[in-house]
């Protein structure tokens, strides 16, 4: 719905929300690494460290997120 109403607030949350998962799989990553190693890849997040998930804003406007089977 707010994708047709305002594009450029549809693409915040939308990046909002690609920053939450890609700090939840770093933090993931010891407890689920073949599965938090897959989605970071499908994500194409290079950094995977601990200090990464710290920061905001790791994967730039624009990058495309790789299709696959469901994790789960």
């Amino acid at each position: 719905k707010l994708a047709k109403s305002d594009l450029s607030a549809a693409g915040h949350v939308l990046a909002t929300a690609m920053e939450v998962v890609r700090i939840a799989a770093i933090l993931l990553n010891p407890v689920m690494p073949s599965k938090m190693e897959e989605l970071l890849s499908r994500l194409g997040v290079s950094d995977r460290s601990f200090q990464a998930a710290k920061e905001w804003a790791k994967i730039p406007s624009g990058s495309p997120i790789r299709k696959g089977e469901p994790l789960f």
